[in-house]
Parts: C-alpha cells; structure tokens; sequence
C-alpha cells in the first residue's frame, strides 16, 4: 500500500473507540502506543491482525517526557513514514506528542469518534471512516481480561413467529396475567391449558407451548426453555423484530440477542439486546415486569464499560414507570424508555435521530 506508514504513534486515554479507528484507517508495519500506568493499550492488540506493536509508558502530565520518549524510541528503528494519532491522552500529552511530530515532519491525525471523521491536521484535510464495528467488536474493545468468552443465543424467527410476536404484545396484558397466575419462581404450578380472555397457552413439555390468540395459533420451540420465553423472553423477540427492518435496508449492521460476557466462566456482564450501525452501539434492556433499581444500574454500568457517552441506552417496558423518583433517575443517566402503544414509534424515533448524527 502506498499509504502504509513504518509506524504510526496513539496517544491511549480513556476513551478506546478513537484508538481502534486509528489502528483500523491508519495502516502501518508497526503501531506504537503512547500509554500512562493508569490507561494502557493491551486491549487493542488482537484488532491488529499482522501488524507489529509496542508501547511506550508516560507520565500523563509531562510534556518534555512526552516528547523525548518518542524521540528516543525512533532511534532504535529506520523509519522513514511516521504518522501520529492525537485524539487520546491528556492535553499535555497531545502537546508533548505534536511538538515531537512536528520535528520529525511526520503526519499528524486527529480522530472525532462520534462524527466517525479523520482529520489530516497537517494539510487540513478530512475524510470519512467507514462503519466497521459489529456488535462483538464494542465488547472485545472494552475488556481487558483475556480469559473471557461471549456467549449469545442464536434466534431464527419465520415470518408467523414474527407476525405472532406482534400479536403477542398488543394481548400483552392476557400474556402476563396467564404467566403470573400459573407461574411462580420460574416453575409451572400445572401443565394444562391457561387462558385469558381470547389468548390461550398450552404448555406441550418443557420447550415447546402453543399459544392461540383470537383463533390464530403458533407452536414455539426454545433451547433456553418455555417458562424463560413466556417470562420476558417473548418480549426481547418483539423488540428483535422492530430492528429487524433496519437490518434490511442496511442502516443496522448487526444485533445480537441475549448477550452474555464470562470471566473464568462466571457470568459478569448480560445484555438483552445490543445492535449497532457500525458506529454507535444501541442497548435495550426489556423488561415485561416490574423494573426496579438493579435495571437501571445494569442499564448504566453496562454503557460506561462499554463505550460511555458513545452507547445509547434504552429501557423497554410493558407498561410505564409510576415511581418519579426512578424516571429522573432515568432522565440524569441519559436512558430513554419506551413502553406501552406507543414504544414502536419511540423506537423508531430513537433509532432515526441517532442515525442521523452521521
């Protein structure tokens, strides 16, 4: 490649999303990363494929160790093509980071993550960054323990499980009045026939029920079992099959259902629903009972873990919240919740206006 540099220096800081990109739309032999103890860069390596690395330790607040660190470090190798990725760091270690770039006449990028831009500061140039992240992407770019494993289910729903899904949610109420009354601590109380009103569940074993509303029947077959699906389960679906037309036209690139993240195989991190468009990922966490304190903790420590300002986060209800202190709590973390008739229409309308941040 014309364009391939011997090596390309990153400044490693808080945020992760700016440093991948550098790595991804700056190609070199060799990427160096500048780092602080407190910020380091071993969550990068296995995005660099057949590229060398190394790192170089800082002190966050110094400008002239900055500098000469750089400096130094070149004196070990011949390189001719130097480029600098100065979007992370602290202030003084872009300074210290710059100053060396200008010396070395190298080629200086900044990165603006959320508008996915490249700037050439040199020349004053820009260019777009394509969309590149799949969903397990955001997950991998923000764990640093490398014995972990993602697990996800693997959901294939036929266009009458969908339509039925839709039916589902508009008898949503005979749905939790069936589970509730029938249901207790995840355990059939009896293996018969529920109804409710027009909506009927008959339980045929423990991963199969067919359920009738209004005269239209469907049979259900889940590995994760059938009192997991009639809980809340159903309702993760549905949302699925919201998305599903953005899937389609292409504006989503990729979605992932019941995701869960492991360390030496203990659960740590679970995720109802995680998609993206290749530049932002989305997270909905769907509750078809009632919410308490722990979903908007998850809600929020997930975000932060995995991207920050940079996740949207929305909360997916039944029905609406009536505790005001839980909805400020909502608003102050920046989580949107959607619920009741009008929760496709939100979503559509939160999808639509994050896409067009772009």
């Amino acid at each position: 490649m014309d364009n391939l540099y011997d090596i390309v220096f990153h400044l490693v800081g808080k945020q992760r999303i700016p440093n991948l990109m550098g790595v991804l739309h700056i190609p070199a032999k060799k990427h160096v990363f500048i780092e602080t103890k407190e910020y380091t860069s071993n969550y990068i390596y296995q995005f660099l494929h057949n590229s060398e690395y190394d790192n170089i330790v800082v002190q966050a607040n110094d400008i002239i160790g900055v500098h000469d660190s750089i400096l130094k470090y070149l004196k070990q190798y011949q390189a001719d093509k130097i480029a600098f990725n100065l979007t992370g760091g602290t202030k003084l270690m872009f300074v210290g980071a710059y100053n060396a770039c200008s010396k070395l006449k190298a080629v200086p990028y900044y990165i603006d993550a959320t508008k996915r831009m490249l700037f050439q500061l040199d020349n004053n140039t820009k260019r777009s960054l394509d969309a590149i992240l799949k969903v397990e992407d955001f997950i991998k770019l923000h764990i640093s323990n490398s014995n972990y494993t993602i697990y996800k289910r693997d959901i294939h729903l036929s266009d009458v499980e969908k339509k039925f899904l839709s039916l589902m949610w508009k008898n949503r109420s005979d749905i939790k009045k069936i589970f509730s009354t029938h249901i207790q601590n995840k355990e059939l109380i009896f293996r018969h026939s529920f109804t409710s009103n027009s909506t009927s569940i008959t339980i045929l074993n423990d991963y199969k029920c067919s359920i009738s509303i209004d005269k239209i029947s469907c049979k259900f077959n889940r590995d994760e079992g059938i009192v997991k699906f009639l809980s809340g389960t159903w309702f993760e679906e549905y949302i699925y099959t919201l998305i599903d037309k953005y899937i389609k036209e292409g504006s989503i690139t990729d979605i992932s259902i019941g995701t869960i993240v492991e360390y030496n195989k203990v659960p740590s991190y679970e995720f109802d629903i995680l998609f993206t468009d290749g530049k932002r990922l989305f997270e909905i966490e769907c509750k078809s009972g009632k919410v308490d304190q722990t979903d908007i903790t998850k809600l929020d420590s997930n975000a932060t873990y995995f991207g920050g300002s940079e996740v949207c986060s929305i909360l997916a209800t039944v029905q609406d919240m009536q505790d005001n202190g839980m909805k400020a709590k909502l608003k102050a973390l920046d989580i949107t919740q959607i619920y009741g008739d009008k929760l496709s229409n939100k979503l559509e309308e939160i999808i639509t206006k994050k896409l067009s941040v772009y």
